[in-house]
């Protein structure tokens, strides 16, 4: 073990110098002491996040990462969810993976009011707000994300609260419809839900994007076309005037 090891370092000596602050070629610089302190402590302990019932103290810690970003970038911690990534490629993949799930929702729990007849009513972007069972497949795909990301909350609370069914049964039947689901992406696939809704989604990114956002796109089914690049300005800040004339021009 100890020959190996040592085999194994004086390789890795003629490997590029990330370590040193002097480098500061590629995306990589040098990590600091605390960083790598705490993850030589996390890897002696191995913990698999997949629970806080199977890593109780780093589970806890994940969130408290992810409330720390998220003060740091603006939004509140009280409100916001994040967990830790390997790398900003599986970041790219997840933020995609996740926003298509959310977009899809609105149209499965139209779809479930239906078969119910449901007079369950959402907040539209303007702030109004209509039963759900009224609403185009367009405005559905349009509402805001924090309305889409509540709306199955919501509708088990209606549910318990206003036809006064158990939690517990509206539960089972909220999950038992998300499976059989036609526009359930990861269920029935994005090709066969697009074609159900007749609309093609377009992916906006700012030109300064990493390329794993087109590898994401490729591997979530959307496509490497469906990415369009949006120039930024002299600050590498995203040119929001040139976004809202894209929005406006059909492709």
């Amino acid at each position: 073990l100890a020959a190996a090891l040592d085999e194994t370092l004086n390789k890795l000596k003629q490997h590029f110098p990330f370590h040193s602050p002097r480098y500061i070629a590629h995306m990589l610089s040098e990590q600091t002491l605390p960083s790598l302190l705490g993850y030589f402590a996390g890897m002696l302990f191995n913990p698999n996040n997949v629970t806080a019932e199977a890593a109780p103290i780093t589970v806890e810690l994940e969130l408290q990462v992810g409330r720390m970003v998220a003060a740091m970038l603006g939004f509140n911690p009280n409100r916001a969810w994040a967990h830790i990534c390997s790398g900003g490629t599986i970041a790219n993949l997840e933020a995609l993976w996740v926003a298509r799930s959310v977009q899809f929702a609105p149209l499965m729990v139209q779809e479930f009011c239906q078969q119910h007849s449901l007079p369950f009513h959402v907040r539209r972007p303007s702030g109004s707000h209509a039963p759900i069972r009224e609403l185009t497949a367009a405005e559905l795909l349009a509402l805001r994300p924090s309305e889409a990301t509540l709306l199955w909350r919501k509708l088990a609370q209606y549910l318990h609260e206003e036809q006064g069914r158990s939690v517990q049964t509206a539960l089972t039947q909220i999950n038992e419809h998300m499976l059989a689901s036609a526009y359930n992406p990861s269920q029935r696939g994005l090709h066969a839900v697009l074609q159900r809704v007749g609309l093609q989604p377009t992916i906006y990114v700012s030109a300064a994007a990493h390329y794993s956002v087109v590898k994401a796109a490729n591997l979530l089914g959307y496509g490497e076309a469906s990415v369009r690049s949006v120039p930024v300005t002299s600050r590498f800040q995203l040119d929001v005037e040139h976004l809202a004339a894209l929005l406006r021009t059909p492709r």
